[in-house]
């Protein structure tokens, strides 16, 4: 037998290293960060025959729809799985903390500029609404205001201090709603007064 003492190797900590940079982050927010859409002019001048030659005669504008950034396309860019970006943000060092802070930061403010630009460009008529309705119930995590029970419309003008209810298993009656947000809403009112 040999009589060398036996060599400790410290164990790798499991995995393949991981395919993250820290310049992700600020690439992932540039990528983000464009305008909503893009508006060129079209311009006509007056030609040869006219009294005023070169001067301004029309000029129109045209909407380009810029397209929406997306973490899949994000992800394709910079040659990993979208699922990726996701571990990445979610990946935590062994106190808990996050792996990679910079980046859950840039994807925080990626989804919020992504939100934003759904919201304006369907509000705008540039995105279909249902469909820019659509990406932000599933990606983004909005939803109706609606409540199954109660169906609440408030009224608000100058004679009407309550909200009415309309409710789908009962007669449809105004019903007086004392609430918090309701006196709220009653203050601002008489505020405006």
């Amino acid at each position: 037998m040999d009589d060398k003492p036996y060599e400790i190797v410290k164990r790798h900590p499991g995995g393949a290293p991981s395919s993250y940079r820290p310049e992700y982050a600020q690439q992932l927010i540039d990528f983000f960060d464009h305008e909503y859409l893009t508006v060129i002019f079209e311009e006509k001048f007056y030609d040869s025959d006219a009294k005023e030659v070169g001067a301004l005669k029309q000029r129109t504008p045209e909407i380009i729809k810029n397209r929406l950034p997306t973490f899949d396309s994000f992800a394709w860019l910079i040659g990993v799985h979208p699922n990726k970006l996701v571990h990445w943000v979610r990946a935590t060092d062994g106190n808990g903390k996050p792996a990679h802070p910079e980046f859950l930061v840039a994807y925080a403010r990626a989804r919020t500029k992504q939100r934003d630009i759904l919201i304006q460009n369907g509000l705008n008529g540039v995105y279909n609404p249902a469909f820019a309705m659509m990406l932000l119930k599933a990606n983004h995590g909005m939803a109706e205001a609606s409540d199954p029970d109660v169906l609440m419309t408030a009224v608000l003008d100058s004679s009407a201090s309550a909200i009415e209810t309309k409710s789908p298993l009962k007669e449809d009656e105004p019903k007086r709603i004392d609430s918090p947000r309701l006196q709220k809403l009653q203050e601002l009112k008489a505020k405006c007064a």
